[in-house]
């Protein structure tokens, strides 16, 4: 069944595109799916200054330390700024982006504002991210490990400001049909 928006009188009817006609938003379901998976089994730990170790008996404070250990030493030594970021990326980012995974399967318009300053927040954390690893004290230990973790979270996020550039990222315009004039008889 189609689904006709009606908002400003402007903006006409509207019919929002099935998931299906907008193949390429599966891209950004499954990503923004694993974006929230890892806002709450990885960052939330450091968030919550969970002690990084081999030994701990949650898994997923292990599968962070075994990625920490050899590759980023910066997030063992977790200082304050990074600690702040993986705060607002857990408890922040986190739920923002089940409701972006809601708003792409459904075809939500009202998004897009809030999709947008996402995108600004998250590119210029992460452009302080990368500058404090690579130009700090602790630089990464393993540059392809390292970057095949954090650019999706760069890159990902620009593709979906470039997604959202138009009003209506998830409608068309539908034409008004008036009722041709009655001929009378007679």
């Amino acid at each position: 069944m189609t689904e006709l928006l009606k908002g400003d009188p402007m903006d006409g009817n509207r019919r929002v595109l099935r998931l299906g006609e907008r193949p390429g938003d599966w891209f950004f379901v499954v990503a923004f799916s694993f974006f929230a998976f890892s806002s709450f089994f990885s960052d939330i730990y450091c968030a919550l200054r969970v002690h990084l170790t081999p030994d701990s008996t949650n898994f997923w404070v292990r599968a962070n330390y075994w990625y920490a250990a050899d590759t980023d030493p910066l997030l063992l030594a977790l200082p304050t700024f990074l600690w702040i970021q993986t705060f607002i990326s857990a408890f922040c980012f986190g739920p923002f982006y089940l409701v972006l995974v809601y708003t792409l399967v459904r075809g939500r318009d009202w998004i897009r504002m809030s999709a947008v300053i996402y995108v600004s927040a998250l590119v210029y954390g992460m452009f302080i991210v990368l500058g404090v690893e690579y130009l700090g004290d602790l630089p990464p230990t393993n540059n392809f490990k390292f970057l095949a973790f954090n650019l999706p979270y760069l890159f990902i996020p620009l593709l979906l400001g470039w997604r959202m550039r138009r009003a209506h990222p998830f409608s068309v315009e539908m034409p008004i049909v008036t009722a041709a004039p009655q001929r009378q008889v007679g």
